[in-house]
């Protein structure tokens, strides 16, 4: 039934419609008399997005990532990390000096919070069927 998930082409293009989006969110104006839901909002905002990007893609990526025999299975998870810090570094550089939003050191640590904590359910949980779920197409 959900077959048309497992297709390579519609995972890495709803991963890449997500990148698109989460970046234009990142960049929005916010608006000054908005109250946020509870304290630090936008710490929890950005764990959950970067969550969500890493997820999405590891599944884009699945086959490379569930392949045991090759000896780079590390260094691809490195290179996720490695991307997701300079992905929200410039994030945050970006929005302190060209927009009229704020950076934060603490935004860039709850982006790589995101990122770390999804590596760890889909790499040491049993949320890595869905790894081996779409790479077996």
């Amino acid at each position: 039934m959900l077959d048309f998930v497992r297709q390579p082409l519609f995972v890495k293009f709803v991963t890449v419609c997500t990148f698109v989006y989460a970046s234009y969110l990142f960049f929005a104006p916010v608006d000054p008399n908005s109250t946020n839901l509870f304290p630090h909002f936008d710490k929890v905002a950005h764990f959950i997005v970067f969550a969500t990007l890493t997820g999405l893609s590891c599944l884009s990526f699945s086959q490379q990532l569930t392949d045991q025999t090759k000896p780079h299975l590390k260094f691809n998870i490195v290179m996720i990390v490695v991307f997701f810090a300079i992905y929200g570094a410039s994030i945050e550089c970006l929005q302190g000096s060209f927009f009229a939003r704020e950076a934060s050191i603490a935004d860039w640590m709850a982006d790589m919070a995101g990122t770390t904590t999804c590596l760890l359910l889909l790499f040491k949980t049993r949320l890595s069927c869905l790894l081996y779920w779409v790479a077996a197409r």
